[in-house]
């Protein structure tokens, strides 16, 4: 739906804005979306941002270990090497 898209699509533009607390606090609180596309969006912002996302980790490693959604886990994963 058009609210998923949007949200969806914001989490991906946070990370131009870099390593900013609020935007990695509104980052990982999008991680438990229920859409996995914007979970999705969500760590591959984070692992744009690169360390500065560490707070990040353990979500995004219960992601990588136990997403439904097996795209979600890989962009997970690869957001944690990025980190």
């Amino acid at each position: 739906d058009e609210e998923t898209l949007v949200a969806a699509t914001a989490a991906n533009v946070l990370s131009v804005f870099g390593n900013d607390a609020g935007i990695l606090n509104s980052l990982i609180q999008v991680l438990e979306h229920d859409s996995y596309l914007v979970r999705a969006n969500a760590a591959y912002s984070l692992g744009r941002i690169g360390s500065s996302a560490k707070a990040a980790l353990p979500w995004l490693e219960q992601m990588a270990n136990s997403d439904v959604n097996n795209n979600v886990q890989e962009i997970a994963r690869e957001a944690i090497g990025k980190i």
